[in-house]
């Protein structure tokens, strides 16, 4: 017999119409598992100011796109989910991705893509 089980959910199709389910889900199973901290990925912010509501009596970061991720200088974050974030006690965090310039700087310099 395991030690854990756990129910899988699977959508049909990706998109925002699926949001507040998946969050309602991660809700519960962090309430199950006594998970007090929550990463969240959101471009736009919408993803991450709903998750920053739900999870309210929780730590939560939002992770964003990197600035100039789209266009050069260019925060895709919108201003209004951003000021729901910061006022639901929300830490955000905007950064370079880890690894990113490394396959870009390969990409550039020999007009082709890494391969793992």
């Amino acid at each position: 017999m395991p030690d854990r089980e756990a129910r899988c959910v699977y959508f049909e199709k990706g998109g925002p119409e699926n949001t507040e389910a998946a969050l309602a889900l991660a809700r519960e199973r962090a309430q199950t598992l006594g998970i007090e901290h929550v990463v969240v990925a959101s471009t736009s912010g919408k993803t991450g100011a709903r998750a920053a509501e739900l999870f309210r009596d929780r730590r939560v970061v939002v992770v964003t796109h990197s600035t100039g991720f789209r266009r050069p200088n260019e925060e895709e974050l919108q201003p209004e989910c951003r000021a729901r974030i910061e006022a639901s006690g929300a830490r955000l965090l905007t950064c370079q991705h880890t690894f990113g310039g490394l396959g870009r700087a390969v990409r550039r310099k020999l007009c082709t893509y890494q391969l793992e």
